[in-house]
């Protein structure tokens, strides 16, 4: 076992267990670190992969809080707006976009944790809307969590709630997105053999995150859940200057 599976491994055993406690941030708190080691044509689809395992997994241990049919519009707009955030994408440069949103995101975080947090409701109309700018990041920047991580910590969502709809939500993208990933030759037979090699770790790590969110109240979650937002936030305006 070489020394670059072991880093590989121990990344995404990291990345799982964060996901399996907060329900987000496996593929951006990963990615910088894993393309120390692979070109991010690889990573990328490595991660989208290795989402589908992941979503599912964390969704099975709080699926009584899963609300499909109330968060239609959110994955409608969140869909339909991720090409015209291509678009963008090629229109702006890549750095200064994920600079601006990792600095808002971080921004936004620390207000959050500060109590300043705005009472947002969950109507069509702003579901709609936060399907709007997460598809519109996620075309530019793929960073399509923290507008409905936002959204959910300000509607008061309760602990497996959050962990249970935004995994439907990042599963109904990885569902659309894996077939284009295999059709554009950048999910390949060769690298899925070196998903299996490395899926065990990622189940261990969400399982580990999975039971540590049961033990964890809902006041410890939501403090979680912002640090870790705000973690997210660096990491992108990080990555965004170096």
């Amino acid at each position: 076992m070489d020394s670059v599976f072991i880093a590989q491994a121990a990344i995404l055993l990291a990345g799982s267990f964060v996901q399996g406690v907060t329900g987000f941030a496996f593929s951006l708190l990963s990615l910088p670190l894993l393309t120390i080691f692979l070109p991010a044509s690889t990573a990328v689809p490595m991660l989208s992969a290795f989402g589908l395992v992941l979503n599912v997994l964390v969704l099975a241990t709080a699926l009584r809080e899963a609300k499909p049919a109330r968060f239609v519009p959110l994955y409608v707009t969140g869909l339909l707006f991720t090409w015209p955030g291509i678009l963008l994408l090629q229109a702006i440069p890549d750095k200064p976009a994920k600079l601006v949103v990792g600095l808002l995101v971080l921004a936004t975080s620390i207000l959050y944790m500060r109590g300043r947090t705005p009472r947002l409701s969950r109507s069509p109309a702003v579901l709609a809307g936060t399907g709007i700018v997460s598809g519109l990041m996620n075309g530019m920047t793929t960073f399509s969590g923290p507008p409905v991580v936002l959204l959910l910590a300000g509607s008061d969502a309760t602990k497996d709630e959050m962990r249970a709809n935004l995994s439907l939500y990042f599963l109904v993208l990885n569902v659309l997105m894996v077939p284009m990933l295999i059709a554009r030759g950048l999910l390949t037979a060769e690298l899925a053999v070196d998903c299996a090699k490395l899926s065990p770790f990622v189940v261990l790590g969400a399982a580990a995150g999975s039971l540590a969110a049961s033990r964890i109240g809902q006041t410890g979650f939501r403090k979680a859940v912002l640090l870790v937002l705000a973690a997210c936030g660096a990491v992108a305006a990080g990555t965004a200057v170096l």
